[in-house]
């Protein structure tokens, strides 16, 4: 191997071994002059994975895009996935898929791109298929995993823990024979969430005590999953506090990880017995898939929001959206601009907006660059 191989290769070991932080540091001290292009997309997915985005666009942009900023449809198939992932993580579906329709469909990076689409739509069932492309196309016994992996997760995210309960108890042998201990943490993470949802609350903090065994980077998103499942498992046994709970709110909101903030708002309600607390956070949310959770978990459906506010749903691509703030009123008294702004800002109650966000919100069809991007929606 050369030096660039040897160095990625480090990056990757310590990817495995949930290093993030140490990742982090290693690549913003990174001096791109060194490596030539093919090299940019390894590093740019790198940083990806270690959520610097902002870094990872910088490196991809001049191989994904024209000067005008058109999708450069005979750029590496690989750069075009890549970019489309990290457009997706910020938020723009609109604009990754355009650029996903000229990545060929066996290409191992735009599967990927396809299932983080889906999954940040809490969309898992439409997320399956690709991940078994995934699987198919890859010869990496560690990517299989993690895809079977995934799988497993859409199963949990579908309610289907019967079926995920013997598939993760199948993966574990692999994963122990090959030695894949955070792959083996994450799926017993799993497993406490499945014994959660089914109410086997001492299987469930069995398994989340062996998984936290394998959080050694404590800033990591693994380890916040981990800290998450193990207060819901107090909040259902009636032992955590308002404290535990807005401390864990603090420590998720800084890692800007709301789907977790989310679910333990809502496990929180429930230990309260908070029918209009529920509703808020049922009609508050975006995501169609997931308010079908929150009536799933809950027993309760909730169809009526004008017991909280008067706005109005409307269909989207991934479901119906309710406008908590879209009454008549305000749509006569706005343009379509300062009401477009008014959606973004308030269709979801949980997650604050960023500017990548709002960004994509007035500029659908746009392309992000955290360069020239983050003034526009001042103006």
């Amino acid at each position: 191997m050369n030096g660039k191989q040897d160095w990625l290769k480090e990056l990757e070991d310590l990817a495995r071994s949930n290093h993030w932080g140490e990742i982090e540091q290693r690549i913003r001290k990174l001096d791109r002059k060194l490596f030539l292009s093919g090299d940019l997309i390894d590093i740019a997915t790198m940083a990806r994975r270690a959520y610097q985005l902002s870094f990872a666009i910088y490196l991809l942009k001049p191989l994904a895009l024209n000067p005008d900023k058109s999708v450069n449809t005979q750029a590496n198939p690989e750069a075009l996935a890549e970019y489309a992932t990290c457009q997706i993580m910020l938020g723009a579906r609109v604009s990754a898929k355009r650029i996903l329709k000229h990545v060929p469909e066996n290409n191992l990076k735009g599967l990927f791109a396809w299932i983080t689409l889906y999954f940040s739509e809490a969309e898992y069932a439409k997320a399956i298929p690709y991940i078994r492309s995934y699987i198919e196309h890859t010869d990496e016994v560690y990517k299989q995993c993690i895809g079977y992996l995934n799988i497993c997760a859409c199963y949990v995210g579908t309610g289907q823990y019967e079926l995920a309960e013997k598939e993760i108890s199948q993966l574990q042998t692999k994963l122990k024979q090959h030695n894949f201990e955070l792959l083996l943490a994450n799926s017993q993470e799993l497993l406490g969430q499945i014994y959660i949802f089914t109410n086997r609350l001492e299987k469930a903090e069995a398994n989340l005590k062996l998984s936290s065994k394998h959080a050694e980077d404590t800033n990591s998103l693994y380890a916040l999953f981990v800290e998450k499942w193990k207060l819901v498992c107090g909040l259902k046994r009636g032992v955590a506090t308002d404290q535990d709970v807005q401390s864990f709110l603090v420590q998720a909101q800084k890692m800007d990880h709301y789907h977790s903030v989310r679910d333990v708002l809502l496990f929180w309600s429930m230990s309260k017995k908070d029918d209009k607390f529920k509703r808020k956070l049922f009609f508050g949310t975006p995501f169609q898939s997931y308010r079908e959770f929150v009536q799933n978990i809950t027993g309760q459906t909730f169809n009526d929001p004008s017991c909280v506010w008067n706005g109005k749903w409307q269909n989207h691509d991934q479901g119906s959206i309710f406008y908590p703030f879209r009454t008549l009123d305000a749509e006569k008294s706005m343009s379509a601009t300062e009401m477009s702004l008014l959606d973004a800002l308030t269709t979801d109650l949980v997650e604050p907006k960023s500017i990548s966000s709002l960004f994509f919100q007035l500029w659908p069809n746009e392309f992000f660059d955290p360069e020239y991007s983050v003034s526009k929606p001042y103006k």
